[in-house]
């Protein structure tokens, strides 16, 4: 109970949770991330429709690399997840974003997205594809509490992953 009432009063009040911290990927850890990378395009393959190569992996669109800005997040030490940033005509755009399954419900995808739309202030976008009815649900819940309720929703066509549903807003920063 007294784990359930910090994470409530570390969301409400912004504080950092205790134990987990959001590192910029390098050629350090790297590797971390590139596994992560697999174990998302596995779980996101019921929507995508992608299956792996002939050696098991999955192609990834993003990187560690310039011109992204990825980030693990790690709780005591070890890797639960990660935030891909890209940006698109000057927009920042969530381009990937993955909590491992057995951390989910606990706030820790909330705080990274807050972390990440503050540490990039301006506009930003969050895409979800069709059929990614959680994530939908997940984002439209953080954006409305991040922005008080100031953002803009839209359903438009990418060239690329067809159907989407697009968020707007200005971060705090």
């Amino acid at each position: 109970m007294k784990t359930i009432i910090f994470l409530f009063l570390s969301l409400v009040l912004n504080l950092p949770i205790i134990g987990s911290v959001l590192l910029p990927v390098d050629s350090s850890n790297a590797d971390v991330f590139n596994r992560l990378c697999q174990v998302h395009e596995a779980e996101f393959s019921v929507v995508t429709g992608k299956v792996p190569n002939i050696d098991g992996t999955f192609d990834v669109e993003y990187s560690w690399k310039a011109p992204f800005n990825a980030f693990l997040l790690v709780e005591n030490k070890k890797p639960v997840g990660f935030v891909v940033k890209d940006t698109i005509e000057g927009i920042s755009d969530v381009t990937s974003f993955f909590i491992i399954p057995s951390c989910r419900g606990r706030g820790l995808g909330k705080r990274m997205a807050y972390e990440i739309f503050d540490r990039f202030p301006g506009m930003w976008q969050v895409r979800q594809l069709a059929g990614a009815d959680k994530f939908k649900i997940f984002w439209r819940r953080v954006i409305k509490d991040y922005t008080i309720g100031n953002y803009s929703e839209g359903d438009i066509i990418d060239p690329y992953w067809g159907f989407i549903t697009l968020q707007s807003f200005m971060s705090r920063g």
